[in-house]
């Protein structure tokens, strides 16, 4: 039985995946650092493989893409949090991401599923899979 005020560890997935994202948002770099397992997973879009190790390599893709945009913004909708055990959960949402590089506005979509680990440190994000339904530019 889970005690009274404690949150389960569905809703530790989703605050841990909203937290994830905010981490983005506020361009924390240092604390995304520390969001991710080490031998974290995604889907590399741009090459369509996918990308398997160290996320800090990947992180400095995402940055440079983010900082180089004229204007960023993203959300995530339609959230669901799940616990497959108490130290493995699964959310599944969609992304969405408003930007502009080089003058071209960017808008989007993309359902994604991200699998997390509890460590002795908190809930990191062991597998991210998102992949892009739509891509509209002005």
């Amino acid at each position: 039985m889970q005690a009274t005020g404690t949150p389960s560890t569905a809703d530790q997935v989703a605050t841990f995946i909203h937290q994830l994202y905010d981490a983005f948002l506020e361009r924390d770099w240092d604390r995304l650092e520390t969001m991710f397992v080490d031998d974290y997973q995604q889907i590399d879009e741009r090459r369509g493989v996918w990308f398997r190790g160290d996320p800090r390599e990947i992180l400095g893709t995402q940055r440079a893409e983010i900082e180089a945009a004229e204007t960023y913004d993203h959300r995530i909708e339609d959230l669901d949090a799940r616990a497959l055990t108490d130290d493995v959960g699964v959310a599944t949402y969609v992304w969405f991401a408003d930007g502009r590089w080089d003058g071209v506005d960017y808008h989007i979509r993309c359902p994604a599923t991200t699998v997390v680990r509890r460590t002795p440190t908190g809930w990191r994000a062991a597998v991210i899979h998102a992949v892009q339904t739509e891509e509209r530019s002005a």
